[in-house]
């Protein structure tokens, strides 16, 4: 739809500039300002392609992702995490969050801006696993895990985590997280 309404700005956008342009008569008497409003439509119908190519863009990633992973676990060098090769680690910090979302807070606000927040304490977990390879130290980070520390050090001790490490790059890896 917008790929649509996109093209056909574009084109009412280029048929006022060409038609502006080569106008020869006196009716119109601010060609520039009429050649101003016709960039108009070009520049909106420009948004709603560029729009549209980069959500496209980003869904053809997501897809992409998932037999990159498979090809990955089935051709990669697998790891088997647990407590004693890899490391349990948290990070936590401070987000500023609303207390109460209704109309009277937003009149709280009015008297004191800082009324309607508290402060929530946040922790990440995250896996750390390091391995020497070709004389190199090499390390890797999982991504961020909402669960506690004592919850992951349970579960990497009663069935572990494979790691799964591409062989010819070794940046790409993936931590089969539950």
């Amino acid at each position: 739809m917008f790929k649509v309404l996109g093209y056909l700005l574009v084109g009412i956008g280029l048929l006022g500039v060409v038609y502006i342009t080569n106008y020869k008569g006196s009716y119109i008497e601010l060609k520039g300002l009429w050649l101003v409003l016709s960039l108009g439509p070009i520049l909106l119908g420009s948004y709603f392609l560029t729009r549209q190519g980069l959500k496209t863009s980003f869904a053809t990633q997501e897809h992409s992702l998932a037999p990159n992973l498979h090809h990955l676990k089935e051709t990669g060098h697998r790891v088997k995490l647990s407590l004693e090769n890899c490391e349990v680690k948290t990070r936590s910090f401070q987000v500023e969050s609303f207390k109460e979302d209704s109309s009277i807070a937003g009149l709280d606000a009015l008297y004191d801006q800082n009324r309607n927040y508290q402060l929530k304490e946040v922790t990440k977990t995250y896996l750390v696993y390091k391995r020497k390879h070709d004389g190199q130290l090499q390390t890797f980070v999982s991504p961020p895990i909402s669960q506690d520390a004592v919850s992951i050090k349970m579960y990497l001790d009663e069935k572990g985590i494979n790691l799964y490490i591409d062989n010819a790059n070794h940046e790409l890896y993936y931590f089969d997280l539950p």
